[in-house]
């Protein structure tokens, strides 16, 4: 199943101008479940799916009590930087769209 099929919410955000962080929010605790237990949210398959590097990974986890997985990585960009594309940070979700969860 993709990821897309069993998330109320997939976001990207700012979490300060050098930091952006992904929420995954689950539909239903069955969905988590499925997520925490998958070799697809292994931090490596994550950061291909982002095309970051593992490096740059500041928080990964998953969070029972809201259901959630989150990530926060270090921007390639500061926000607002002339090279930065995204200055809010709102667009670097897409790669986990079409996440396989095994």
């Amino acid at each position: 199943m993709k990821l897309s099929e069993m998330v109320a919410v997939l976001r990207s955000k700012n979490a300060g101008p050098a930091v952006v962080t992904f929420d995954v929010v689950f539909r239903t605790p069955e969905d988590f479940d499925t997520a925490e237990r998958s070799p697809s949210f292994a931090v490596e398959r994550i950061c291909e799916a982002l095309r970051v590097d593992v490096s740059d990974v500041l928080f990964v986890g998953f969070i029972r009590q809201a259901l959630a997985y989150k990530i926060s990585v270090i921007r390639p960009y500061v926000s607002g930087s002339r090279e930065d594309r995204d200055v809010y940070g709102c667009a670097q979700h897409p790669g986990l769209n079409d996440l396989e969860v095994v």
